[in-house]
């Protein structure tokens, strides 16, 4: 029926076609795909503060919907440089969507959770309405929206069911694309009269609230007595506010405007996580799943798996973006393996001249024997010097031992950790060093003199030939990034020249060295 009413809806084309490419029929067609999902099970109508279900989508918008016609369809098709005279189906569909996006206009909140309660779901669906600080938030919400010319608005307090496990799993899988698909995200700053107030405003903490600021291409934000920032139509575009959220995020305001409907595209592992590494959720689980969308990743909702989560969350990222800096991370070790970090807080402080899209290990996976990496030959390492500093900081100094498979000299190293873990190098027999970030070439890893490098340190409990194929190496967990520092082409002996390896040759002026590649397994 809903097909059949947007046909009456749409009229007559103004030119003949052939009926496969009736534009009814695709407008009818669309608009089922899009309510069904790209938007949110249900609304909220600003005005009477009552659920709109997604079937009760059209009623909302059919006036709308019956302005889309040939005329339009072709000028968009145009602007994307299709002839209308050749524009096919799924090019249709693609503007189609478009205009669905523009139609179906309906705002998201974005605020903290106040301690006094939320309204719920069932809460609206019984007309009740509690004398809490969240209801009353939600009336401004409702006010504000309803003043810009909405007819639709979402929130995640009461507009999920939350007694309805699979509705719930749906929700926070989709809740990425649902803030993108929104018209305009309302946020208010319970904490902030002023932007010079954000480096104090709790929203900024939050794990649910990065997305709730990349997703969204509009965003408006409302002080703690709802007023708003600026007289602009969208805060991304206020240079004040984008430099307020820059110095307080750290995000760069190019990431902040950009297009992040299908996650952040530009940025490295590293980078994204080192955004979420201060940031809190109530559920553990939440971790992981706040940032499914930022990665467009998909993750299994498990509540109650705890920090597996984020594991799962690691490791499904290895698998769409096959980049070396997911590893670079520092302390705590996930239960799950000692490669995969614990959560974002093990990433620090983003550093982009190490972190380039053309170098480090790209063929790396799981497997059941462990993570599987093809790296540079690993370097073998002996404890030279420990020391405990004050606060009982320790540090150990690690000097690269003269190996006939690797002619690079590389400099000591100096690792900061634990007191345990500092007396555990210094009774390690066997340790050694995984460049990460080297520059492939060819089939091949390249270093350069004078660059520092970040490195995993890995131990084993037996000795081991540091290039056998064999899963020995553990990964020991470090305070901060370890990082080895290339001296150059070391002097060889006479034992060298049988053993060397050919493919360490000079190149580029003698300054950079080509390496095979070799694999190497880590428990």
């Amino acid at each position: 029926m809903l097909h059949a009413g947007i046909q009456l809806l749409r009229g007559r084309s103004s030119a003949p076609r052939k009926p496969k490419e009736e534009p009814s029929g695709l407008i009818a067609q669309e608009f089922r795909r899009y309510v069904q999902n790209e938007i949110p099970v249900r609304f909220i109508d600003p005005s009477a503060m009552k659920f709109v279900k997604r079937e009760d989508v059209f009623s909302v918008f059919q006036e709308d919907i019956a302005k889309i016609g040939d005329d339009e369809i072709d000028k968009r098709a145009s602007r994307r440089g299709w002839e209308h005279q050749h524009i096919y189906v799924y090019q249709r569909q693609v503007v189609l969507k478009e205009l669905m996006h523009q139609t179906i206009k309906y705002v998201v909140f974005s605020h903290r959770w106040h301690a006094d309660g939320e309204p719920t779901f069932q809460d609206i669906s019984s007309g009740k309405q509690r004398k809490i600080v969240g209801f009353d938030k939600l009336k401004r919400y409702c006010q504000k929206a309803k003043a810009l010319g909405y007819r639709l608005i979402w929130s995640d307090t009461c507009c999920i069911d939350k007694t309805n496990s699979a509705e719930l799993c749906e929700a926070v899988q989709a809740m990425y694309k649902w803030y993108a698909n929104a018209y305009l995200c309302i946020v208010h700053l319970a904490d902030s009269t002023k932007s010079s107030d954000f480096g104090r405003e709790e929203w900024f903490t939050r794990g649910w609230t990065l997305q709730e600021l990349l997703a969204p291409k509009r965003v408006k934000f409302y002080n703690k007595d709802w007023y708003s920032f600026t007289s602009v139509a969208n805060d991304k575009e206020d240079a004040a506010i984008l430099s307020a959220l820059y110095h307080t995020t750290g995000i760069p305001e190019a990431a902040i405007i950009a297009d992040n409907s299908n996650g952040i595209r530009s940025q490295s592992v590293w980078e994204i996580m080192s955004w979420a590494s201060k940031r809190k959720t109530t559920r553990i689980e939440d971790i992981a799943y706040s940032l499914i969308g930022l990665f467009g990743v998909h993750l299994t909702i498990a509540y109650g798996e705890g920090e597996t989560a984020f594991s799962r969350l690691v490791e499904a990222i290895m698998h769409r973006k096959a980049r070396w800096d997911i590893f670079a991370w520092v302390g705590q070790a996930s239960a799950y393996h000692a490669a995969i970090p614990s959560s974002p807080a093990c990433y620090p402080p983003f550093e982009p001249l190490s972190a380039g899209k053309s170098v480090g290990v790209k063929n790396f996976s799981m497997t059941s024997d462990g993570l599987r990496l093809l790296s540079l030959p690993l370097i073998p390492v002996k404890f030279v010097l420990g020391s405990v500093g004050i606060g009982g900081t320790c540090t150990a100094v690690l000097q690269p031992t003269p190996s006939p498979e690797f002619q690079v000299q590389f400099g000591t190293i100096t690792v900061t950790c634990g007191r345990q873990r500092l007396r555990r190098l210094g009774e390690a027999e066997n340790l050694a060093i995984c460049i990460l970030n080297y520059e492939a070439k060819s089939g091949k890893g390249k270093v350069a003199v004078g660059k520092e490098y970040i490195c995993f340190l890995l131990h084993s409990d037996e000795p081991q030939d540091p290039y056998s194929d064999k899963p020995a190496w553990s990964k020991l967990s470090t305070e901060d990034l370890v990082r080895i520092h290339c001296q150059g082409l070391r002097t060889q002996t006479a034992s060298d020249s049988s053993t060397s390896n050919a493919s360490q040759e000079p190149s580029a002026g003698e300054d950079r060295f080509l390496i095979a590649l070799k694999h190497v397994y880590i428990e």
